[in-house]
């Protein structure tokens, strides 16, 4: 075992620590939080000899640029994005020796929106709730310790020597030119209009500049949205799709609140909400219902399919 050290000369745009986030505190208030393209870190975390829970790098748009002091095993997954150690070119999804005094320039998303480097080793971060996951609507002190700014000095003790691998092209993430999410309807489906229901199935919408880990927005509203009926606050879950009074709809995303008294139409279904996260503004999206059968279904698959790759 030795320790690794990763200097970062360069923030990059929404860069964080991110692991599975704090299961079951949903009920506490607190969001799940974690990488919210789970297959990403997963896969990544699966190259370099890391438990799948192991923490990650996540990043938005735009990535770091870390100095390495300390030999280093690395894996970028996710969207597209500019890799380059020590001023080369390097390839996505596959496992990286990194000698000692190597630079990681991680430079634009080209494709997608949301990239993550996995590094094999065990992290010196601090943990709350069982989980190192930054949540940026609280000011919780011991998370501040893991926040990723300009000079931020990462340690990793590095475990193992491990053998280089790649992740097969069947899974890795697929960017397409016509985005479809599948829909279970949700809790106040029905409260919409039939001609409210007509509309959000079958219109486009384009994904709003405001967009952040706690809502997808979308910019069309539903035209002539007519419930004002007044909510209790109830449970969403991560890939609600709530709806304003304005008739504006929000898919509620890993930092987005544990409760709220928007009418919850729908819900993404679980195998799909990777695709969300690697939306950009301006792209567009539709919407196709599904049943639950349908959706438990094409939540195996994934499993099944992750499962193949060790």
């Amino acid at each position: 075992m030795w320790e690794t050290k990763l200097e970062f000369l360069r923030v990059g745009l929404q860069t964080s620590i991110q692991d599975d986030g704090r299961i079951g505190m949903q009920s506490y208030g607190v969001p799940k939080g974690g990488a919210i393209d789970t297959r990403s870190m997963i896969i990544g975390n699966r190259l370099v000899g890391n438990d799948d829970n192991t923490p990650i790098i996540e990043m938005a748009l735009t990535g770091p640029k870390i100095k390495v002091t300390g030999d280093a095993y690395i894996a970028v997954t996710g969207a597209e994005i500019d890799l380059k150690i020590n001023d080369k070119k390097a390839d996505m999804y596959e496992t990286l020796h990194i000698p000692s005094g190597s630079v990681i320039n991680l430079g634009t998303i080209t494709k997608g929106a949301r990239s993550y480097l996995a590094i094999n080793g065990k992290w010196k971060t601090d943990k709350w709730l069982d989980s190192c996951s930054s949540l940026p609507i609280s000011n919780i002190k011991k998370l501040q310790s893991n926040l990723i700014t300009k000079n931020k000095l990462l340690i990793i003790n590095t475990q193992k020597l491990i053998s280089k691998k790649k992740c097969p092209l069947s899974l890795r993430t697929k960017f397409q030119t016509q985005n479809i999410l599948r829909l279970i309807k949700g809790p106040e489906y029905d409260l919409m209009s039939i001609a409210n229901q007509k509309f959000f199935i079958e219109a486009e919408f384009t994904i709003h500049k405001n967009s952040n880990r706690m809502a997808v927005s979308l910019e069309e509203c539903i035209p002539n949205y007519d419930n004002q009926k007044e909510l209790i606050s109830s449970a969403n879950l991560i890939g609600t799709i709530q709806i304003t009074k304005q008739g504006q709809p929000l898919i509620l995303m890993n930092d987005g609140g544990t409760t709220g008294g928007y009418p919850r139409i729908a819900n993404v279904i679980s195998a799909d909400l990777p695709k969300i996260t690697q939306l950009k503004a301006g792209q567009k999206v539709m919407f196709e219902l599904v049943d639950l059968d349908f959706a438990v279904n094409e939540l195996k698959k994934e499993k099944e399919l992750l499962h193949s790759f060790k």
